[in-house]
Protein backbone atom coordinates (compact mmCIF):
# COMPACT_ATOMS: atom_id res chain seq x y z
CA UNK A 1 0.00 0.00 0.00
CA UNK A 2 1.13 3.31 -0.91
CA UNK A 3 0.68 6.87 0.05
CA UNK A 4 -2.17 7.53 -3.07
CA UNK A 5 -3.08 3.65 -2.14
CA UNK A 6 -3.87 4.81 1.30
CA UNK A 7 -5.50 8.55 0.39
CA UNK A 8 -8.25 6.88 -1.74
CA UNK A 9 -9.18 4.61 0.34
CA UNK A 10 -9.61 7.42 3.26
CA UNK A 11 -11.78 9.58 0.68
CA UNK A 12 -13.73 6.32 0.21
CA UNK A 13 -14.48 5.98 3.93
CA UNK A 14 -15.36 9.80 3.93
CA UNK A 15 -17.87 9.35 1.37
CA UNK A 16 -19.40 6.16 3.03
CA UNK A 17 -19.53 8.40 5.93
CA UNK A 18 -21.15 11.34 3.92
CA UNK A 19 -18.29 13.92 4.66
CA UNK A 20 -18.06 15.49 1.70
CA UNK A 21 -14.40 16.75 0.63
CA UNK A 22 -15.02 20.66 -0.34
CA UNK A 23 -14.36 21.59 -3.77
CA UNK A 24 -12.50 22.89 -5.45
CA UNK A 25 -10.48 23.35 -2.87
CA UNK A 26 -10.48 19.43 -1.42
CA UNK A 27 -7.50 18.19 0.50
CA UNK A 28 -3.65 19.64 0.65
CA UNK A 29 -0.66 17.89 0.09
CA UNK A 30 2.42 18.47 0.92
CA UNK A 31 6.21 16.91 -0.07
CA UNK A 32 9.36 17.45 1.92
CA UNK A 33 12.20 17.85 -0.35
CA UNK A 34 14.80 17.16 2.06
CA UNK A 35 13.50 13.37 3.44
CA UNK A 36 10.48 13.35 1.10
CA UNK A 37 7.90 13.02 3.79
CA UNK A 38 3.98 13.93 2.99
CA UNK A 39 1.92 15.67 4.60
CA UNK A 40 -2.17 15.58 4.16
CA UNK A 41 -4.34 17.76 5.33
CA UNK A 42 -8.08 18.14 5.42
CA UNK A 43 -10.43 21.10 6.82
CA UNK A 44 -14.24 20.82 6.77
CA UNK A 45 -16.06 24.18 7.48
CA UNK A 46 -19.18 23.94 9.00
CA UNK A 47 -22.01 25.78 7.40
CA UNK A 48 -23.75 28.96 9.00
CA UNK A 49 -25.50 28.33 12.20
CA UNK A 50 -27.91 31.05 13.83
CA UNK A 51 -27.84 28.50 16.71
CA UNK A 52 -24.42 29.05 17.63
CA UNK A 53 -23.25 32.47 16.12
CA UNK A 54 -20.92 33.82 16.59
CA UNK A 55 -19.23 30.72 15.82
CA UNK A 56 -17.44 29.35 12.93
CA UNK A 57 -17.06 25.49 13.12
CA UNK A 58 -13.89 23.45 11.80
CA UNK A 59 -12.73 19.97 11.61
CA UNK A 60 -9.15 19.26 10.56
CA UNK A 61 -8.12 15.88 9.91
CA UNK A 62 -4.01 15.26 9.48
CA UNK A 63 -1.99 12.69 8.77
CA UNK A 64 1.81 12.24 8.43
CA UNK A 65 3.71 9.91 5.53
CA UNK A 66 6.91 9.46 6.31
CA UNK A 67 9.74 8.38 4.10
CA UNK A 68 10.06 5.49 6.39
CA UNK A 69 6.98 4.34 4.70
CA UNK A 70 7.44 4.99 1.52
CA UNK A 71 10.59 2.93 1.76
CA UNK A 72 9.24 0.26 3.01
CA UNK A 73 6.26 -0.08 0.65
CA UNK A 74 8.93 -0.09 -2.19
CA UNK A 75 9.40 -3.38 -1.49
CA UNK A 76 8.11 -6.36 0.67
CA UNK A 77 8.61 -7.58 4.00
CA UNK A 78 11.00 -10.19 3.48
CA UNK A 79 13.19 -8.23 0.36
CA UNK A 80 13.26 -5.41 3.60
CA UNK A 81 14.18 -8.16 6.08
CA UNK A 82 17.35 -9.72 3.70
CA UNK A 83 18.41 -6.10 2.61
CA UNK A 84 19.02 -6.04 6.97
CA UNK A 85 20.19 -9.18 8.02
CA UNK A 86 21.46 -10.41 4.98
CA UNK A 87 20.25 -14.38 4.70
CA UNK A 88 19.43 -13.97 8.66
CA UNK A 89 16.80 -12.06 7.44
CA UNK A 90 14.49 -15.19 6.42
CA UNK A 91 14.13 -16.22 10.06
CA UNK A 92 13.04 -12.44 11.36
CA UNK A 93 9.63 -11.44 11.69
CA UNK A 94 8.10 -7.67 11.33
CA UNK A 95 4.99 -5.48 13.20
CA UNK A 96 2.94 -3.76 11.55
CA UNK A 97 3.40 -0.44 10.68
CA UNK A 98 1.18 2.31 11.57
CA UNK A 99 -0.16 5.66 10.78
CA UNK A 100 -1.47 8.39 12.98
CA UNK A 101 -4.75 10.48 11.83
CA UNK A 102 -4.99 13.75 13.92
CA UNK A 103 -8.82 15.20 14.14
CA UNK A 104 -8.58 19.23 15.71
CA UNK A 105 -12.45 20.19 16.39
CA UNK A 106 -12.28 23.77 16.41
CA UNK A 107 -14.76 26.64 17.10
CA UNK A 108 -13.64 30.35 16.33
CA UNK A 109 -15.28 33.69 16.87
CA UNK A 110 -15.95 35.95 14.64
CA UNK A 111 -13.07 38.68 13.93
CA UNK A 112 -14.08 41.57 16.19
CA UNK A 113 -16.59 39.85 18.27
CA UNK A 114 -16.30 40.63 22.07
CA UNK A 115 -17.74 37.13 23.55
CA UNK A 116 -17.37 37.43 27.53
CA UNK A 117 -15.56 34.26 29.11
CA UNK A 118 -18.59 32.56 30.79
CA UNK A 119 -19.34 32.31 34.32
CA UNK A 120 -17.39 29.64 36.16
CA UNK A 121 -20.49 27.36 36.87
CA UNK A 122 -21.52 27.67 33.12
CA UNK A 123 -17.79 27.11 32.03
CA UNK A 124 -17.67 24.16 34.54
CA UNK A 125 -20.76 22.60 32.98
CA UNK A 126 -20.34 23.08 29.50
CA UNK A 127 -16.44 21.45 29.73
CA UNK A 128 -17.46 18.68 31.87
CA UNK A 129 -20.63 17.69 29.60
CA UNK A 130 -18.30 18.48 26.17
CA UNK A 131 -15.38 16.86 27.53
CA UNK A 132 -17.04 13.68 28.73
CA UNK A 133 -19.17 13.17 25.16
CA UNK A 134 -16.44 13.89 22.67
CA UNK A 135 -14.15 11.65 24.64
CA UNK A 136 -16.70 8.71 24.63
CA UNK A 137 -16.95 9.32 20.63
CA UNK A 138 -13.06 9.40 20.60
CA UNK A 139 -11.69 8.06 23.57
CA UNK A 140 -8.14 7.64 24.28
CA UNK A 141 -7.45 3.81 23.61
CA UNK A 142 -4.93 0.91 24.50
CA UNK A 143 -3.59 -2.17 22.08
CA UNK A 144 -2.90 -6.02 23.14
CA UNK A 145 0.27 -4.84 24.50
CA UNK A 146 -0.35 -2.00 26.75
CA UNK A 147 0.64 0.76 24.26
CA UNK A 148 -1.37 4.13 23.45
CA UNK A 149 -3.42 3.37 20.23
CA UNK A 150 -6.06 6.56 20.58
CA UNK A 151 -5.90 9.57 22.36
CA UNK A 152 -8.44 12.79 23.06
CA UNK A 153 -7.20 15.51 25.18
CA UNK A 154 -9.78 18.23 26.99
CA UNK A 155 -11.37 20.79 25.65
CA UNK A 156 -9.09 24.07 24.84
CA UNK A 157 -9.97 27.70 25.40
CA UNK A 158 -7.68 30.68 23.61
CA UNK A 159 -9.08 33.90 25.22
CA UNK A 160 -7.78 37.89 24.49
CA UNK A 161 -7.12 40.56 27.61
CA UNK A 162 -9.77 43.74 26.62
CA UNK A 163 -8.57 47.04 27.26
CA UNK A 164 -11.19 47.17 30.53
CA UNK A 165 -9.17 44.00 31.97
CA UNK A 166 -12.19 41.75 31.16
CA UNK A 167 -11.74 38.51 29.49
CA UNK A 168 -13.01 37.99 25.48
CA UNK A 169 -13.22 34.10 24.08
CA UNK A 170 -11.52 34.00 21.04
CA UNK A 171 -11.15 29.97 20.58
CA UNK A 172 -12.22 26.83 21.15
CA UNK A 173 -10.57 23.48 20.41
CA UNK A 174 -10.90 19.79 21.44
CA UNK A 175 -7.86 17.22 19.69
CA UNK A 176 -7.77 14.05 19.24
CA UNK A 177 -5.54 10.82 17.40
CA UNK A 178 -6.13 7.37 15.75
CA UNK A 179 -3.20 4.83 14.89
CA UNK A 180 -4.68 3.03 11.67
CA UNK A 181 -2.92 -0.07 11.02
CA UNK A 182 -1.63 -0.36 7.79
CA UNK A 183 -1.14 -3.94 5.71
CA UNK A 184 2.52 -5.43 5.29
CA UNK A 185 3.57 -6.34 1.27
CA UNK A 186 4.75 -9.97 1.54
CA UNK A 187 6.50 -12.55 -1.28
CA UNK A 188 4.53 -15.34 0.41
CA UNK A 189 0.99 -15.41 -1.09
CA UNK A 190 -0.46 -17.24 1.99
CA UNK A 191 0.66 -13.88 4.07
CA UNK A 192 -1.84 -11.05 4.49
CA UNK A 193 -2.70 -8.21 6.82
CA UNK A 194 -6.28 -7.06 7.50
CA UNK A 195 -6.97 -4.10 4.93
CA UNK A 196 -7.62 -1.14 6.66
CA UNK A 197 -10.38 -0.03 5.28
CA UNK A 198 -12.57 -0.73 7.96
CA UNK A 199 -10.99 1.23 10.41
CA UNK A 200 -10.62 4.10 8.20
CA UNK A 201 -14.78 4.23 7.66
CA UNK A 202 -15.28 3.38 11.77
CA UNK A 203 -12.59 6.69 12.25
CA UNK A 204 -14.81 9.04 9.53
CA UNK A 205 -18.00 8.22 11.62
CA UNK A 206 -16.78 9.14 14.49
CA UNK A 207 -15.19 12.19 13.25
CA UNK A 208 -19.48 13.18 12.33
CA UNK A 209 -20.46 11.90 15.70
CA UNK A 210 -17.88 14.24 17.41
CA UNK A 211 -18.64 17.11 15.01
CA UNK A 212 -22.02 17.09 15.78
CA UNK A 213 -21.37 16.64 19.40
CA UNK A 214 -19.56 19.58 19.24
CA UNK A 215 -21.82 21.90 17.44
CA UNK A 216 -24.84 20.89 19.62
CA UNK A 217 -22.18 21.81 22.61
CA UNK A 218 -22.19 25.40 21.50
CA UNK A 219 -25.46 26.49 22.18
CA UNK A 220 -24.73 26.25 26.15
CA UNK A 221 -22.57 28.86 25.69
CA UNK A 222 -24.11 31.41 23.39
CA UNK A 223 -26.97 33.61 24.78
CA UNK A 224 -26.75 37.31 25.60
CA UNK A 225 -22.95 37.14 26.02
CA UNK A 226 -22.29 38.73 21.92
CA UNK A 227 -22.10 42.92 22.26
Amino acid sequence: MNYQEFRDLWHAALQTARLPIPNPIGPTERIDLRDMSRTYELVLYGGPQPKFEPFHIAATIQWDWDAVLSARYATTEEDMLMQIFGDFGIHEDTDPPWLRMDVCLAASVSYGTIFPMPGLAQWQRWIKQVGSQLQEILPTGYDEEGFISAYSGGPQATVKCLEDGQFSLEKLTFEAWQLILLPRQWDDPEKSDPDPEQALTDFANRIVKARIAWENSLVHLVGDKVR
